[in-house]
């Protein structure tokens, strides 16, 4: 009876914003508990077939994510730096494009909220998502690209690249705009989906989303990695892809993923919500401690555990660890790899860990093993490409096991009617660091001896400031 008692509690509390009010004593909106809840399953409808059409193709949007993840970002130094050589100027403000998106998921997950398509919520926006996507890519597949900058140097092929280079990385950022919005409505779906498991394992899909999420990353980036690493493209390599083909592999899963979606996606329906009621319901929400402490603890965690940097670390990984591009680009992958692997076993063996204390442990573990590193090659004792890149995969372990386990906690938190505000929410104040925390290093940096110019005269003055 008991536990019971605190089960049906858990579910009110958690429960959709969109419900009318009533006698809850923290404020949040009351919802009926369902009543066929099983082993602690936050919602109704029995607990989840893995291996079903409908969670196989959620799996495969995470995947096709995955691909656009890592697709997109992979073009910007061996196509728009080398092939197109584009202006410094054009070059920041096309990373800057590409990833805005990602700034606007909260707003994305609003629309899904609040404004069904034809009586659905989130499969409507998934798939206009994944169609302009795919156009996107098609069209850049098929336009000619011309000669690369670095082969022909005739003012009317730079002038043309320039040219072209532009039109691709405007075409690139609405993609990115479109498979973002997809995303946020998988996101949304997942939370429903997630809320359906038994306590014992609830956590196992998400587990399973981002470590999918991962393995194609790792696929991408290997691919823009090693196929465009030849001459055209600023490399050494005697082998590589065309611009129109790279762009041509990614679209063939964007467009499989629109048919999977339209035939296997299932949705409910569900009846729009009055904007009015809708962010009354959202300022309240935000009000409740079990809200804003996370979303404090999102921001401030990501910004000191991860974004506030040094402006040196760049010329030390050149100038003083000798690390060779190639190299790296094979790190890159290995990691995306280990990041996987780590999510999938958290899945299956660690959704009843202590949330808490895995936290601590895991920062503190990747904390250590970078100082270690960090110190050994800023004095001088141990100088090597493979220490400096190496060493550091082991903390990419915890640091994987840290991500997935801190996002658990937005299914606990999100109710029937509110999942992608929830999961946009939360997700966006993580993302938010990224830039205030490049501010903060820019401030602070120029009170420190890290220019490139002071890196390379290696000197116990800069080592020490």
């Amino acid at each position: 009876m008991a536990a019971n008692h605190l089960l049906q509690e858990r579910v009110s509390y958690i429960a959709s914003i969109t419900k009318q009010a009533d006698k809850d004593v923290d404020g949040f909106k009351d919802a009926s508990t369902p009543l066929d809840l099983e082993d602690g399953a936050l919602r109704e409808g029995g607990p989840l077939v893995y291996t079903s059409p409908e969670v196989l193709t959620l799996l495969f949007q995470y995947a096709v994510v995955g691909i656009c993840y890592g697709g997109i970002p992979g073009i910007r130094v061996p196509v728009l730096t080398y092939y197109f050589a584009l202006e410094s100027a054009t070059l920041s403000s096309a990373s800057g494009l590409m990833s805005l998106g990602w700034s606007f998921k909260v707003f994305f997950g609003m629309l899904s909220d609040c404004l069904p398509i034809m009586g659905y919520s989130r499969k409507p926006y998934i798939l206009i998502g994944w169609v302009m996507t795919a156009i996107c890519f098609v069209v850049i597949a098929l336009k000619p690209v011309g000669p690369s900058v670095i082969v022909d140097r005739s003012d009317e092929n730079i002038k043309a690249a320039q040219s072209y280079g532009s039109v691709l990385v405007l075409l690139c950022a609405l993609a990115s705009f479109c498979y973002i919005m997809a995303d946020v409505a998988c996101d949304a779906l997942v939370v429903e989906y997630a809320q359906r498991e038994p306590e014992r394992v609830r956590g196992r899909l998400q587990s399973s989303i981002y470590g999918t999420r991962f393995v194609f990353q790792a696929l991408t980036t290997a691919m823009s990695g090693f196929l465009m690493s030849s001459e055209r493209y600023g490399g050494k390599f005697g082998f590589d892809i065309s611009v129109n083909t790279y762009f041509g592999i990614l679209a063939v899963p964007v467009v499989v993923n629109v048919f999977l979606v339209y035939f296997f996606m299932k949705d409910r329906k569900r009846g729009a919500i009055r904007f009015a009621t809708y962010f009354h319901d959202v300022y309240e929400l935000i009000q409740k401690r079990a809200v804003w402490q996370v979303m404090i603890f999102y921001f401030m965690f990501n910004l000191l555990s991860s974004e506030i940097d040094s402006l040196a670390g760049n010329y030390i990984l050149v100038y003083w660890a000798h690390v060779e591009p190639v190299n790296r680009a094979v790190v890159r992958v290995i990691t995306f790899i280990i990041l996987a692997t780590a999510v999938f076993a958290v899945g299956r063996w660690g959704t009843h860990w202590n949330w808490r204390y895995i936290v601590v442990i895991t920062t503190l573990s990747g904390v250590v093993i970078d100082a270690i590193v960090q110190y050994l090659t800023i004095y001088d004792i141990v100088r090597h490409q493979w220490f400096y890149i190496g060493v550091p995969l082991t903390a990419d372990v915890p640091q994987a096991i840290q991500f997935v386990v801190s996002t658990f906690v937005i299914v606990e938190l999100a109710g029937d009617g509110n999942e992608g505000l929830i999961y946009g929410l939360l997700t966006t104040v993580a993302n938010l660091p990224a830039t205030f925390g490049k501010m903060v290093t820019n401030v602070y940096s120029t009170q420190l001896k890290v220019t490139k110019a002071d890196i390379e005269t290696d000197t116990a003055e800069v080592r020490n400031h």
